[in-house]
């Protein structure tokens, strides 16, 4: 296959470095990945400032490898220009440190490059460790070597792509599909103040796993669970009613 593999860790990161090792012998794989740390970047691009690819050669037996100074979104999009005489069979970005689960998904680079992919018709996976640890990363990027060709089978691909997220334990408990959960965040904004008196403000908290949400990724995070999420971009509300444009005003 050729694999387009990008991320937002950065191209220097763990996760990446152990998906790229997995797959290189098996299969053509290209690389376009963030210079530095872009993760939380949601799918901003670069619009006002120059963006510079330079040719990295940090992996044996890759066919090509650019880091690029902007965001993931940037990564894919520079990156299927620069490899536009290719057909890429999967796109895969990742392995994140940390979970991209539920409302998560939203501010997540990770998946917004997956996102890009599946713009370009490319079946996509966005791919996340909990925790971030180098047997963890290994474990996940050889159970992608291993099932890649079933997990393609296993989705109909239509501009969309599929969240992954792997469980902190190595010893994975299965392997379920899932809705996106609900992510709740104990403390997510602490106001602090600076040596010098100012206030400032540091975004984290403490994640809470909700009892209620046996269908949901977080879930299945939760019960040492490989969790598979079909997502699109689509914030359409079919839902709501349709307007009445009698009622309204428009004079």
């Amino acid at each position: 296959m050729n694999i387009f593999i990008s991320n937002d860790d950065g191209i220097q990161a763990a996760g990446l470095k152990a998906l790229v090792e997995a797959l290189v012998s098996h299969h053509k794989v290209y690389v376009a990945a963030p210079e530095y740390q872009q993760s939380a970047k949601s799918h901003a691009l670069t619009m006002h400032d120059i963006v510079h690819a330079r040719r990295t050669h940090l992996y044996p037996g890759t066919a090509a490898e650019w880091a690029i100074n902007g965001t993931p979104a940037d990564c894919v999009k520079i990156g299927l220009a620069k490899f536009e005489e290719v057909q890429f069979d999967v796109v895969l970005s990742g392995i994140n440190n940390g979970p991209n689960l539920g409302i998560d998904v939203i501010y997540s680079g990770t998946v917004a490059a997956a996102l890009e992919g599946s713009f370009h018709d490319i079946p996509s996976f966005a791919l996340s460790h909990y925790s971030g640890s180098d047997s963890g990363f290994t474990k996940a990027a050889g159970f992608i070597r291993d099932n890649l060709e079933a997990l393609l089978a296993a989705f109909k691909w239509d501009s969309n792509a599929v969240n992954v997220n792997f469980p902190p334990a190595d010893d994975y408990n299965g392997i379920t599909y899932s809705r996106l959960g609900k992510m709740v965040y104990q403390n997510s904004v602490q106001r602090r103040t600076s040596p010098r008196g100012g206030e400032y403000y540091w975004i984290a908290g403490d994640l809470l796993i909700p009892p209620d949400q046996f269908d949901t990724d977080v879930y299945a995070i939760s019960q040492n669970q490989i969790s598979l999420t079909p997502i699109r971009f689509n914030f359409n509300d079919l839902q709501q009613p349709v307007i009445d444009s009698a009622r309204f005003k428009l004079d």
